[in-house]
């Protein structure tokens, strides 16, 4: 990753239904969309501390992750780190380590990238369940077209693939995950 290189994190919790919307995005971003080399797409998982070397390498950073709010579920939330509270030390959360406390991680080593989060307002994620809830699924593609409006203010274009037959195989390989 170079210095100028942005990395989309998709994380959560995939055995939780909507825990893990982050996965679901940053998989149909990688299926419909070609990238330019700067950016990087990570199937996060909840594995937190295995992001720091990622995300401490990059630019910029686009957290994708389930976030709970006071709106319907599919909602979409912007966030900045600031927006998640100045916790310090690790919580106990779905994810090995949470993403408020790898971004501290970040900045304590001097290298936290330019953030934002694209939070979702999930429905349910204490029942396990690999699918997302309707309201949730339906709000990917809102999601994905989120993201790639954030990679374009960055500069990097994204572009749109043509429908493809299934067959065909998958998208651009992802880093990380499943």
């Amino acid at each position: 990753m170079t210095a100028d290189g942005i990395v989309v994190l998709g994380v959560g919790n995939t055995l939780m239904q909507d825990d893990g919307v982050g996965v679901q995005v940053v998989h149909a971003l990688s299926d419909s969309y070609d990238l330019p080399p700067q950016v990087r797409l990570i199937d996060g998982g909840v594995a937190g501390f295995a992001w720091l070397q990622e995300i401490t390498a990059a630019a910029h950073l686009v957290i994708v992750d389930a976030v709970r709010g006071n709106k319907a579920p599919g909602a979409l939330y912007q966030l900045t780190p600031h927006d998640l509270g100045n916790r310090q030390g690790p919580t106990i959360s779905a994810h090995e380590v949470g993403v408020v406390e790898v971004l501290w991680m970040a900045e304590l080593l001097g290298k936290a990238p330019r953030t934002v989060i694209l939070g979702v307002q999930p429905w349910v994620t204490e029942v396990p369940g690999m699918d997302l809830t309707p309201p949730v699924q339906e709000a990917v593609p809102a999601i994905v077209r989120a993201v790639v409006a954030e990679l374009e203010m960055l500069g990097a274009k994204a572009v749109l693939r043509p429908l493809r037959d299934s067959r065909s195989g998958p998208g651009a390989p992802l880093a990380g995950g499943l």
